[in-house]
């Protein structure tokens, strides 16, 4: 009986941690067949090269941890697999992760830290949200804490092709509302770039926010959408992942 409830304690316990089971981290394919259809040649023309084997294990440890943070709930409905590559190419251009409908591609290895990965993915993974609870976003809120003539170049490709797509934190650009200079490449970069560090309790941001009122105002309204998503992402839980770094 003890061997029994022992046995049902760790299904419990795995199935509570085990938000991969929800979630399927794919690290060992690289073809194009993990990629949609319409992605396979034309003018995306998607491409991947493998993650080394060596990588796979710790790759798979760094997703896990960053799905965790998530209500099964929202994985379920939006997202089926993360992707893990050794190096991505989209319209010919190299990138450390993107997004189709229900699922997440990721580059890991060199360059690509454990808190980078983290990072991309949650970026990648707020696109996702993004669109698909569009309604709960609110754009004229958005707008009004845009500086006054700002446009957005276009899209993170655009910014990537023209030089400008910086993620360092930047103080003179966090003065005109953005965290750093890839953010003005389009809405939804902006939107992922303010969703990125709080899901990862950047203190540089929160810092920023004390100082920066469009910051704090964007901010706000990243937190609020989450909300709307899932009661799960209160106040207090974003405070708890800020205290948490």
């Amino acid at each position: 009986m003890k061997t029994l409830l022992l046995l049902l304690l760790t299904i419990c316990l795995t199935a509570h941690a085990g938000t991969p089971t929800i979630v399927e981290i794919i690290t060992d394919q690289h073809d194009a067949a993990i990629f949609p259809e319409s992605w396979r040649g034309g003018r995306i023309a998607a491409e991947a090269d493998a993650l080394p084997d060596e990588l796979r294990e710790n790759t798979k440890r760094i997703v896990s941890k960053a799905l965790s943070i998530y209500p099964e709930e929202v994985l379920k409905k939006h997202l089926a697999r993360v992707y893990v590559v050794g190096g991505s190419r989209y319209s010919g251009v190299k990138a450390g992760g993107t997004r189709s409908a229900k699922s997440v591609y990721l580059v890991a290895g060199g360059i690509y830290t454990p808190e980078r990965i983290t990072r991309i993915f949650h970026a990648e993974f707020s696109s996702i949200l993004f669109r698909n609870h569009a309604e709960d976003f609110d754009d004229k809120a958005w707008q009004a804490a845009l500086p006054e003539g700002f446009s957005y170049r276009g899209s993170g490709v655009n910014s990537i092709q023209t030089g400008k797509a910086s993620q360092m934190p930047d103080d003179e650009v966090m003065k005109l509302g953005f965290i750093h200079q890839y953010g003005q490449s389009s809405k939804e970069e902006d939107f992922n770039s303010f969703a990125t560090r709080l899901l990862t309790g950047d203190s540089v941001l929160w810092k920023a926010m004390e100082k920066h009122a469009m910051l704090k105002a964007k901010s706000e309204l990243v937190m609020r959408f989450y909300q709307k998503v899932h009661p799960a992402f209160s106040n207090e839980f974003f405070a708890k992942l800020r205290s948490a770094t």
